[in-house]
Formats: C-alpha cells, structure tokens, sequence
C-alpha cells in the first residue's frame, strides 16, 4: 500500500485515425481478449477476431476503493467504475513524456516513451485437433 500511494499517475497522449486524446493514467492495458490471468476481466468487449486492440485505461483511486475496483474486474462488471476508459482501435500510438514500463503478458520487457500499435489481423494460425 505504502507503494501505491507514492506512485505518481503518468500523462499520455493517443494518436489514432480519428484524432488525439490526452489522458492521466495509472495502468494502460492492451487486450486482444477479455481477461488477464485469473480471470480478472480487464476489456470485458475484447473479441479476438475483430481486428481492433482494446486499450483499458486505469485511474489512480483512492486505496480505499480498490477492493470494489478489483471486485468489478473479476465480475465483469469494470465498465461501471469512473476510474475506468476503454477505447477500440486496428491502429494508433501511445506517447509519454517519460519512459513507461512495459510488460507483454505479464513478463517485463522494458521502458518506451512510444507504443506503436498496430492490428496484423489473421496472423496468427491455430491448429485445432
């Protein structure tokens, strides 16, 4: 807890085919389905096939309104917090004034200032016995 109350939010700005938005951020996830791990439902309109990224944005909260916050991602039911944005895209960029950590699937791999994104969709071929 002692953690999180010293961490600072960090500003972001989100270029894509419609224009920029600037936003304060906490955590910034990108989903291409639903759930993290443990089925904590972070993107709860993610679709694996629809060719765009969910970007889920995350607001700082006071600590006391975490457990409610946790409690409506693992319900489903996160799109009912104020502390919560998502956005649909196929292609846009993630700008900061500072180098950001970076985490693909839960393993660190990084700081960036810059997030391009871009949807290869039908790239991945699964094989279904």
């Amino acid at each position: 807890m002692k953690e999180f109350n010293n961490y600072k939010e960090s500003e972001i700005e989100i270029s894509h085919e419609h224009g920029k938005s600037n936003h304060f951020m906490f955590l910034t996830a990108l989903a291409n389905a639903s759930q993290f791990g443990n089925n904590a439902i972070i993107a709860p309109n993610a679709l694996t096939n629809d060719g765009k990224v969910d970007l889920a944005l995350v607001k700082k909260m006071n600590s006391l309104l975490l457990p409610l916050f946790f409690a409506r991602a693992f319900f489903g039911k996160i799109t009912g917090s104020s502390h919560y944005t998502a956005m649909q895209f196929n292609r846009f960029t993630i700008r900061s004034e500072k180098a950001l950590p970076l985490h693909l699937d839960g393993e660190p791999a990084g700081y960036s200032d810059t997030f391009q994104v871009k949807v290869q969709q039908g790239s991945l071929k699964l094989l279904i016995p």
